[in-house]
């Protein structure tokens, strides 16, 4: 593969959630002239399935499996233009989205949050939980309900105190550029300090001057100390007030002994979001070993 191909891989398995994620694909695969790659996964069962199914049934399944996404693709072809491929992969969903976004170099993963299932209607699913933790490319997570789009022109982007901030104000700077989009910096104070004395305050006003350096509209708002549980849904409740259409996170590994951890905060956000979200973890970039930690770039403007 050509490694000047951009590619956006759209893990799908054609319920109204994947459909419309791969709706919400179109306008930035458009931007970045890049190819749409669909891929379904065929799960395996326990082992005693595994042992009655022959060679001939999973030849059936995979073919089938293929016929359907061919099918789709002609039909998006049809009404976008794009260029799309299709996979059809066997094994465990997070392992082979994973896989396969490294197989082909994608720039991101769209998926609906109800691609990988779970065990109970709107709870996040172990595979996507392992997806958004150790992926290494930029997730972009859709809702699932076919009301929401995908748009770039208000960027919500919560912030704290940590490093990895970093990541998330270039990203954003790289929407707001390419978009002209707004950029929406909130946080919450973990402290009894007043907002203008607090550090954060102090961190923000420069984030957000560099963002207006750029041509990039750009906003603050700081909420008091409140209960660390409540702050998803004082984030969400913002987001939706202002007029937010992306919340762009970074999941903090907050805990060493655990590496499936994302951070209770930015758990809650995407599983409670009506609006799509982007997750960057640590990983989703080059390793550097500058003082300033890896940086995120998903159009390539600093390469």
């Amino acid at each position: 593969m050509k490694a000047n191909i951009k590619n956006i891989l759209v893990p799908v398995d054609f319920t109204p959630g994947s459909l419309h994620a791969l709706e919400c694909t179109y306008s930035i695969a458009r931007f970045l002239n890049a190819k749409i790659t669909l891929l379904y996964v065929i799960q395996p069962g326990d082992f005693l399935q595994e042992m009655l199914r022959s060679k001939d049934e999973l030849d059936s399944i995979t073919k089938e499996a293929k016929r359907k996404l061919e099918e789709l693709s002609k039909s998006v072809v049809t009404t976008t233009s794009l260029n799309i491929d299709v996979l059809v992969k066997f094994g465990k969903v997070y392992e082979k989205i994973m896989e396969c976004a490294s197989e082909i170099n994608a720039r991101f993963i769209v998926l609906s949050k109800h691609i990988v299932h779970s065990n109970e209607k709107g709870i996040l699913g172990s595979n996507l939980l392992r997806i958004i933790s150790q992926a290494k490319t930029p997730l972009i997570i859709t809702p699932g309900n076919i009301e929401s789009k995908l748009e770039y022109n208000k960027i919500l982007l919560p912030l704290d105190l940590t490093e990895s901030s970093k990541e998330m104000v270039f990203n954003a700077i790289a929407f707001g550029i390419h978009y002209n989009a707004e950029i929406q910096l909130v946080s919450v104070l973990m402290g009894g300090i007043s907002i203008w004395r607090s550090r954060i305050y102090g961190k923000m006003r420069r984030i957000k001057k560099t963002i207006e350096e750029n041509g990039i509209r750009c906003s603050i708002k700081i909420f008091k100390k409140t209960d660390k549980h409540l702050i998803p849904s004082v984030i969400i409740n913002y987001a939706q007030e202002s007029g937010s259409r992306m919340i762009m996170l970074m999941p903090h590994h907050e805990t060493e002994s655990n590496q499936n951890y994302i951070g209770a905060v930015a758990y809650n956000i995407i599983n409670e979001s009506p609006i799509p979200v982007m997750s960057i973890t640590p990983d989703a970039g080059p390793d550097n070993n500058d003082v300033m930690k890896p940086i995120v770039d998903p159009f390539g403007i600093w390469k």
